[in-house]
């Protein structure tokens, strides 16, 4: 069966019709998946932030609290007179650390939870840490749960206040 030129013409015409109509079908589905992906990636940031929000009010919230809550442990009255202690040492050290600030001190625990040798290079040569040798006396001027913030009473940093290692004085 052969077909005339106008039959031919009208299957072409249908025929690219429906391709055009799948086209467009097809370019909806993707904008549609495309509004779906972004509306979840959306929410997905909305959700982050919100934990991230939730979370720092968390830190806030113990901070304040922690700042009202007395963190020495058995606390004497702030009358009685410093005790004198001399810094130990354990069998492989000869000398411990001094920090002049808590935030010095924050700062070496973590270069020396990193291994960074640099920074505590760094802070040693910025005097902002000192190694006390065993046997120096000491006088505790507040015991805390981590650290002990001390005035060296002897030796070659004598006068120097700053924070130790709980429990290196004795």
């Amino acid at each position: 069966m052969d077909l005339t030129p106008e039959e031919r013409q009208r299957i072409y015409a249908e025929e690219k019709a429906r391709i055009e109509a799948q086209d467009r079908i097809k370019a909806e589905q993707d904008r549609v998946k495309l509004a779906y992906k972004a509306e979840q990636d959306n929410k997905s940031a909305k959700g982050c932030l919100r934990i991230f929000l939730v979370m720092a009010a968390v830190v806030i919230a113990i901070g304040a609290v922690g700042s009202l809550i007395d963190d020495k442990p058995g606390k004497v009255a702030q009358e009685a007179a410093p005790a004198k202690c001399r810094i130990v040492c354990d069998d492989t050290s000869h000398e411990t650390v001094l920090a002049i600030t808590k935030a010095d001190r924050d700062a070496m625990v973590e270069a020396s939870m990193a291994h960074d040798t640099y920074g505590l290079e760094e802070l040693l040569l910025t005097k902002r840490i000192y190694l006390i040798p065993c046997g120096t006396t000491v006088l505790i001027l507040d015991d805390g749960w981590s650290a002990d913030k001390v005035r060296i009473v002897d030796g070659e940093y004598a006068g120097l206040a700053g924070w130790i290692k709980h429990g290196a004085a004795k």
